[in-house]
């Protein structure tokens, strides 16, 4: 794994960036580097400060003792209330129609209705190997270890990190420990090249279990609504809502189009069920301040959760065992 890569003469480095999204790094202080062994540098950047040493407990020895005062910015003031809030108010308007079979509204109205809404939180990747990156700059060139999930986005992201024609970067391509769609984002990365501009030879730079959950590229926040109806102990009419954020749109935008996100509607679109009248919408909900990426599946493991539960609520309502309500509209 790119943790293993041991270069001559390599400094550690581990960082600690604001708690806030957007934030920046006002001030900080520190022990004298002499008190604690090992302890090589201080690099204090406008949104990070790392510490550089012989090796990863110099580095986090002297994290830790560095006192840093941070300029949080607007973004302080939002809070899990706000963002909750604002998804759940998007969830009531309309969305992109990503699929819509038969008569929604007559399939509505046959039978017994029945209406949910499932919520689902942001998550952290918190792969097995932390994040990490070694950099080598020389003025000249720049040469990475690392593992990622996409190196041709590595290489552009470092090379504009490093102010070097995309040639000169050279990433040399690790197992990973872990990936889950974190390691599809170039950050942490970018992070070890800036840092390493300030470092003469290679660095390599880890993150603490905790500055990588708090400064993870969260799965987003997902509020899914359904409306179905039963008649003959089957399902009618299946509306369904997804509303969240549109990763698509970010990460590869001309997959975004007509304001659908085909990751977002995933297992939502194309049901393994027979049902004879349904319409899903998408509606596009970004959460402010919160990074959001891929983790895992996104739409799949967000629309198969509320999909499946509202499934089993409509098999207690029809008194049938639940897989065997399944089973009678499997296609």
């Amino acid at each position: 794994m790119a943790i293993d890569a041991m270069l001559p003469d390599m400094k550690f480095a581990t960082l600690a960036a604001c708690p806030v999204f957007g934030g920046r790094s006002a001030r900080s202080t520190t022990v004298p580097p002499k008190k604690i062994p090992g302890v090589r540098k201080i690099v204090v950047l406008d949104d990070m400060v790392a510490v550089v040493g012989d090796h990863m407990w110099a580095a986090k020895k002297g994290l830790d003792a560095l006192a840093i005062s941070w300029d949080e910015g607007a973004s302080a003031r939002i809070s899990s209330k706000d963002i909750w809030q604002d998804i759940r108010a998007a969830s009531e308007k309309d969305g992109v129609v990503a699929k819509s079979t038969g008569d929604i509204a007559k399939g509505l109205a046959t039978g017994e209705k029945l209406e949910a809404s499932y919520e689902l939180p942001f998550l952290a990747h918190a792969t097995m190997e932390p994040l990490n990156a070694t950099v080598h700059l020389k003025p000249d060139s720049c040469e990475i270890w690392t593992g990622t999930q996409i190196m041709a986005r590595v290489q552009s992201e470092a090379a504009k990190a490093a102010g070097l024609p995309i040639e000169k970067v050279t990433v040399n391509q690790h197992l990973i420990g872990g990936g889950f769609g974190r390691r599809l984002e170039p950050d942490m990365v970018v992070a070890a090249v800036r840092i390493a501009k300030q470092v003469d030879g290679p660095v390599k730079v880890v993150w603490t279990r905790e500055e990588d959950i708090q400064h993870d590229i969260y799965r987003p926040v997902y509020r899914d609504t359904i409306s179905a109806s039963l008649s003959d102990g089957k399902i009618a009419g299946w509306k369904y809502r997804i509303t969240g954020a549109a990763i698509i749109a970010r990460w590869l935008p001309p997959a975004f189009q007509k304001g659908i996100d085909i990751d977002a509607i995933d297992s939502a679109a194309d049901m393994p069920y027979d049902i004879p009248n349904i319409h899903v919408e998408f509606t596009r909900a970004e959460p402010p301040a919160v990074p959001t990426g891929f983790w895992r599946g996104v739409g799949a493991n967000n629309n198969v959760f509320a999909i499946e539960c509202f499934m089993d609520e409509m098999a207690r309502k029809a008194n049938k065992d639940p897989i065997d309500f399944r089973r009678s509209m499997a296609r």
